[in-house]
C-alpha cells in the first residue's frame, strides 16, 4: 500500500473532525450574534424604569438618617425623562409640585404665581435627588463604555453626554439574563463616589408581545450609614401627553 494513501477509517475521522469544527464554529457565530449591543442592553434597562409613551405611579420616599425617619409620598406622571410629581403626603407639603420638562425643572407651590427653577441634583429627601423621580434614560443621556463582566452581569461606565444630568457619571451593573439594572454607583465628574443604589423589579405590567413584564418596584440609595428608599406602586402604563409638562398648564391648575 502507498504510504500516502488514505484508508477508509482515516477518511471517516477527517470528515467527522471537519463536521465537529463546522458545528462548533457555527455555535460560536450564533452566540456572537445573540450577544446584545450596548444600546440594546441600555434600552432594555430604561424600559424597566419607564416607558417612552408614558407611565403613572406612586412613589414613597423614605429617608433614614441619624436615627430619624422622614417620608414623602408623590403621584408621578413620567415620560422619557420628563415628569410631573404631585406631593400627596405629608400634609405640610400636600399640593406642592415638581415639574421636569426636558432639561428644565421647577418647584411649584399652591398660591404662588411664579414657579421656582431648581436643579435635578438638589436634594429631595435623604440621599434622593429630585432627578431620581425621572425615568432613567441611560441609552440617550449617557455615553457607555463596557467594562469587564462580573458574576453574570454586564458592567458599564456611563458618562453624561451633556451637563445638567442628575449624575455626571455612574457605574452600572446589568443582569445578563433579564437585562435589568441591578446596581449602580454614582460619581462626581472628579471621580468621587456619592452613593450606591440597588434596584428591585416586582411590579407587573402588560406590554405588547409580553416583553419586559417586570418594572422597577424599589430603589435603595446608601451613603455611609444613611439609607433612602423609593418604593413604586400603582404602576399604570398609559400614554402621557407632552402638554402635561408645559409649565403654563401646570401653573393654571
Amino acid at each position: 500500500m502507498n504510504r500516502h494513501s488514505v484508508t477508509p477509517r482515516s477518511w471517516v475521522i477527517c470528515v467527522s473532525f471537519l463536521a465537529v469544527v463546522t458545528i462548533f464554529s457555527g455555535l460560536l457565530q450564533t452566540e456572537a450574534q445573540a450577544e446584545p449591543s450596548d444600546d440594546e442592553i441600555l434600552n432594555a434597562v430604561d424600559l424597566a424604569r419607564g416607558d417612552s409613551l408614558g407611565i403613572h405611579w406612586n412613589i414613597a420616599v423614605v429617608a433614614k438618617e441619624g436615627g430619624k425617619t422622614t417620608e414623602n409620598k408623590l403621584m408621578v406622571s413620567n415620560r422619557a425623562g420628563s415628569f410631573l410629581a404631585n406631593y400627596i403626603a405629608p400634609a405640610r407639603v400636600k399640593g406642592q409640585k415638581l415639574l421636569k420638562s426636558g432639561r428644565n425643572m421647577w418647584f411649584v407651590k399652591p398660591g404662588v404665581s411664579k414657579a421656582v427653577p431648581i436643579s435635578p441634583r438638589q436634594r429631595l429627601l435623604g440621599d434622593a435627588s429630585y432627578g431620581d423621580l425621572a425615568s432613567t434614560t441611560f441609552a440617550v443621556s449617557y455615553t457607555p463604555t463596557r467594562l469587564d463582566d462580573a458574576k453574570g452581569n454586564y458592567v458599564f461606565d456611563l458618562v453624561a453626554r451633556e451637563k445638567g444630568q442628575t449624575y455626571d457619571r455612574l457605574k452600572l451593573w446589568v443582569d445578563k439574563d433579564k437585562l435589568y439594572g441591578v446596581k449602580a454607583e454614582y460619581y462626581s465628574l472628579e471621580g468621587k463616589l456619592l452613593k450606591t443604589a440597588t434596584f428591585e423589579y416586582k411590579n407587573k405590567v402588560s406590554r405588547p408581545g409580553g416583553k419586559h413584564p417586570n418594572m422597577i418596584s424599589k430603589m435603595t440609595l446608601e451613603s455611609g450609614d444613611d439609607v433612602t428608599t423609593l418604593t413604586y406602586s400603582g404602576v399604570t402604563l398609559k400614554g402621557v401627553s407632552w402638554d402635561l409638562f408645559d409649565l403654563s398648564n401646570v401653573m393654571e391648575e
